[in-house]
């Protein structure tokens, strides 16, 4: 297993500047055609990285908030209430294209 997974944690061929990234990240977002909410379970870890992709307010793909929506499982609503959130909202998730 670590012979597996160890090549994948250094980005192997999977690097890119961080140029790239910002212009590949916001490219496929912009790519969906709804509102895209950038969701974390850990927002004061995870968006200090986004931030860091996006740093100019013109970077920021056009269709989305410039704050993550935080999923903390502990203020969240009674799971009935999570179930009808999820069922009624369409999820447009796409890889980005290699």
């Amino acid at each position: 297993m670590v012979a597996e997974v160890l090549p994948h944690l250094d980005g192997a061929s999977s690097t890119l500047l961080w140029d790239d990234l910002r212009v590949k990240s916001k490219d496929w977002a912009e790519s969906i055609p709804e509102p895209v909410e950038l969701v974390s379970d850990s927002p004061e870890r995870d968006w200090p990285w986004i931030a860091a992709i996006f740093p100019v307010a013109n970077d920021w793909p056009s269709n989305s908030a410039h704050e993550p929506i935080s999923l903390l499982f502990n203020t969240m609503l009674p799971s009935q209430d999570i179930e009808g959130l999820a069922s009624n909202r369409p999820r447009n998730v796409r890889p980005f294209a290699n």
